[in-house]
């Protein structure tokens, strides 16, 4: 496929000037919306214990462990914002999501993997911490 590819016409043109100037108004309104969500985002992480109060305990929180065992940027999140009850803290406190890549260590994933059967078979809980 690969000679296809490099083969291929190019399709499509660049945008004019007048077409960027008359989109600027909807990327300013993107990145707004863009920044309200990650505000929101950021206070969903921030719910709950004081990541130094974790932290002093020797252990780690979920999103330490995530950035611990997954390479950098291939964490997809799900459900951050998920809220259905409304709760207090503006979370459900569940965190969910799948990687792209896991780092190149197999006990890493060994470990992962015993600890989310644990939260299966309720012998943890999802807001459980993991010593370090």
């Amino acid at each position: 496929m690969k000679p296809y590819f490099e083969k291929m016409t190019d399709f499509g043109k660049a945008l004019t000037e007048q077409q960027i100037k008359k989109a600027e108004e909807n990327v300013k309104q993107i990145k707004e919306v863009e920044k309200t969500i990650a505000e929101a985002v950021e206070k969903v992480k921030k719910a709950g214990l004081a990541t130094e109060e974790i932290n002093k305990r020797g252990e780690m929180t979920v999103y330490q462990r995530l950035e611990y065992l997954l390479d950098p940027g291939t964490w997809c999140p799900l459900h951050t914002l998920f809220d259905p009850m409304e709760e207090e803290s503006g979370t459900t406190g569940v965190v969910d999501g799948f990687s792209t890549r896991w780092k190149k260590n197999p006990g890493q994933l060994a470990w992962w993997m015993d600890w989310v059967k644990s939260v299966e078979n309720g012998l943890s809980s999802s807001a459980s911490t993991i010593k370090l």
